[in-house]
């Protein structure tokens, strides 16, 4: 047991803090090298446009009066959103908002990844918020995971808007991101409803799992399905 029982909580936080700013001075040059050559992110932001700010330093004043940089702790980016060529339930042009994908730094250090779908006046997702992950990681993490993090967007984006078409890949993406990750509905922490079936199921599966990895060709083609449905997590963990 340590001596000081405030030494860990308050490494964690500073390291955090060095950590995100670490993210945040790749966080823009990541996320434009991995769009480059992405087609169905271009399109929506050919349609939409796109929201990619700098990393932010901010100046203000403490109690004492004198100026301090101010380090940013949340950091957003996403689709700005269209004219929907329809009226509301006013009869004002329907406007809607773009997908978002969004960063905060929280007070012990930890980051929380979450993303939030399109939605106008018209209609919108079920959920406000789908929590991608919560924990501390370090910058390289942050930024390596980005471009994962982008492909879910990119998915949640036409799959929550009202006048887009999602391939089949990005509903099954999507589909797994909204029951096997927690979601805020109403206001309300909703933890994942899939664990519930992967808890009832887990002899099964388990049993399942072992005769189709026990060949090489099963493991082929599951890593192959994974990959191609947007799963790359669950494809490497097999790999």
């Amino acid at each position: 047991m340590r001596e000081n029982p405030f030494w860990y909580p308050r490494h964690r936080r500073i390291s955090g803090r060095l950590e995100f700013d670490v993210f945040l001075d790749a966080a823009k040059e990541e996320a434009m090298r991995f769009t480059k050559e992405f087609e169905r992110f271009q399109i929506l932001k050919r349609e939409w446009g796109f929201v990619l700010p700098d990393k932010e330093a901010i100046l203000r004043r403490n109690e004492k009066g004198a100026y301090e940089i101010h380090r940013q702790s949340t950091y957003e980016i996403g689709f700005a959103g269209h004219l929907m060529g329809r009226k509301d339930l006013n009869g004002k042009p329907a406007f809607e908002h773009g997908a978002t994908l969004h960063y905060s730094l929280g007070d012990g250090g930890q980051v929380v990844t979450s993303i939030y779908g399109a939605y106008s006046e018209l209609g919108r997702m079920e959920e406000k918020i789908i929590f991608l992950r919560i924990g501390h990681y370090t910058g390289y993490q942050l930024k390596t995971l980005l471009e994962r993090d982008i492909k879910d967007l990119v998915a949640y984006a036409y799959v929550s808007s009202a006048d887009t078409d999602p391939t089949f890949r990005e509903s099954t993406r999507v589909w797994f991101l909204r029951h096997f990750h927690p979601r805020q509905v109403d206001g309300d922490f909703v933890p994942p409803t899939g664990n519930k079936w992967v808890g009832s199921a887990a002899d099964f599966t388990m049993r399942t799992l072992l005769l189709v990895l026990l060949k090489p060709i099963g493991i082929a083609l599951a890593i192959a399905v994974l990959l191609f449905l947007g799963f790359e997590s669950l494809a490497n963990l097999i790999a």
